[in-house]
């Protein structure tokens, strides 16, 4: 995997993501327009993005296990001194999470219907 060009848009884009940077700054920091910063999904879909996005997350994959990344987000959870940053760490977490679905035959749902 050969590294991203750092002088294209969508690279740059993604260190100031990578930053702390929320979508809207990391577009106008990497030189998008104004109304592109309000669409930031048109940049994540380009191919040098995706591309860049792949390097990074393999070169971060051989400094730190997932392990290490779950223990460090655990903790970001559970600080209490930057609530936007636990707020954020917290709905990270619920994206990953898969609601498991029931087995067997034993399961059943209740229905209660109301009427005026």
């Amino acid at each position: 995997m050969k590294k991203p060009d750092p002088t294209q848009k969508p690279v740059k884009y993604l260190l100031a993501r990578a930053k702390g940077k929320n979508k809207k700054e990391a577009a106008l920091a990497a030189g998008y327009s104004k109304l592109t910063s309000r669409v930031p999904y048109m940049i994540e879909r380009t191919q040098p993005y995706q591309e860049a996005r792949e390097y990074y997350a393999s070169k971060l994959q051989g400094k730190i296990s997932l392990d290490e990344i779950a223990e460090a987000h655990a903790d970001n959870i559970f600080q209490d001194k930057d609530r936007a940053a636990r707020n954020k760490a917290i709905e990270l977490a619920l994206e990953k999470i898969e609601p498991t679905a029931p087995s067997g035959e034993d399961e059943s749902v209740i229905v209660i219907l109301k009427s005026n």
